[in-house]
């Protein structure tokens, strides 16, 4: 089993993390704009220092900034983002991401509320009041197959982009650890380099999460079947779910 504690288990180890936020992490979670004062339980987040490189998700606006809440799931903290104006944005990120694969483990808790899981560049994958879409390029990359997506209740969700804009099949999406859809978008995929990541919102504060996330892992590559498979379990263990 991969236990998170228990094994050392890091999601590092199956391919190139670029993004890693944990809602357990209760380390990396700071309420003033200097990171030197960490979150009390109920508290905003303004910085939230992620796992896999080292920088910082801000939100310099007071009222904007999600909430920390404490045994929430299987114990462990996440954020509460308010579906109006909470969000985090990261520095302008140099890297490119030629293809992706991204987790999350959320709740949301409106119906009908778009509310984005994460935004970068041309690429977003955002949860909707049916179904989960990812979009690259202004084109729709993928929509679940596999039933809705239920407000108010915990889901585990996988997107992986093989970073092919044209196939039938570029895209594939997992809810639970099933399959949910495979699809493909219209549009070349243009570069990402240099461009902001977001969590919770877009860029212009238009598609805010109502609702509650405990983990982000987003990697900057098509993982295995394999891969994607231990990464499930990891989260399924460590959240309860």
């Amino acid at each position: 089993l991969l236990r998170p504690l228990a094994s050392g288990f890091n999601p590092k180890s199956l391919g190139t993390l670029a993004l890693w936020l944990d809602g357990a992490d209760r380390s990396r979670m700071f309420s003033d704009d200097a990171a030197t004062t960490l979150s009390a339980d109920d508290g905003q987040v303004a910085v939230y220092k992620e796992k896999a490189n080292g920088y910082n998700l801000v939100q310099t606006t007071a009222n904007n900034r999600p909430l920390v809440r404490a045994n929430t799931l299987n114990g462990r903290s996440v954020l509460e983002f308010d579906g109006s104006n909470d969000g985090l944005g990261s520095p302008a990120l140099t890297e490119d991401w030629p293809a992706l694969t991204a987790f999350a483990v959320f709740n949301t808790d409106t119906a009908g509320v778009v509310g984005r899981l994460f935004e970068r560049g041309g690429r977003i994958w955002f949860r909707n009041s049916t179904s989960l879409t990812f979009y690259y390029s202004g084109a729709s990359g993928s929509t679940t197959a596999g039933g809705s997506i239920p407000n108010g209740s915990w889901l585990s969700c996988v997107v992986n982009w093989n970073g092919d804009a044209s196939g039938a099949t570029g895209v594939q999406q997992r809810v639970n650890g099933v399959d949910s859809g495979t699809g493909s978008g219209t549009n070349a995929v243009v570069s990402a380099a240099n461009e902001i990541a977001y969590i919770g919102n877009r860029a212009d504060s238009g598609r805010p999460l109502d609702g509650y996330l405990a983990e982000v892992l987003i990697y900057s590559q098509s993982l295995s079947t394999a891969a994607i498979e231990k990464i499930e379990s990891y989260l399924s263990t460590k959240w309860g779910l």
